[in-house]
Order: structure tokens, then sequence, then C-alpha cells
């Protein structure tokens, strides 16, 4: 995969393309599987909470 030509001529060689790419990909990785993670702990902490009392619905918890 080609890296997109804003990347400035300095890092033109491959070596440097491939390092850029590495932690981009990285980046990007970590941050889905910490959204991903932060959404299950929340799902779980809801459904915990839902298992331990319902909701009342005047609460404006309910959505």
């Amino acid at each position: 995969a080609e890296l997109p030509s804003k990347i400035p001529d300095g890092f033109s060689n491959r070596r440097n393309k491939k390092y850029i790419l590495t932690i981009l990909n990285g980046h990007h990785n970590i941050l889905k599987t910490t959204k991903s993670q932060n959404a299950l702990t929340e799902k779980s902490k809801r459904f915990l909470a839902y298992r331990e009392k319902p909701p009342k619905t005047e609460s404006g918890l309910m959505t």
C-alpha cells in the first residue's frame, strides 16, 4: 500500500514508509480495541445494574 503523497519527501524511502505505516496502524488498532473494550465494560455494567434492580421508567436512565 502506497502512502498518500502528503508524506514529506524525507520519508520517501521504503523503510521509513513501512515504519510510519506500522505506527499509524498500531495507533489505529489501539484506538479500536480501547473503544470496543470500553463499550463492553459499559454494556456489562449496565447489564449488572439491570440485573440487580430493573430501572424504573421514571428515572431517565432507560433509553
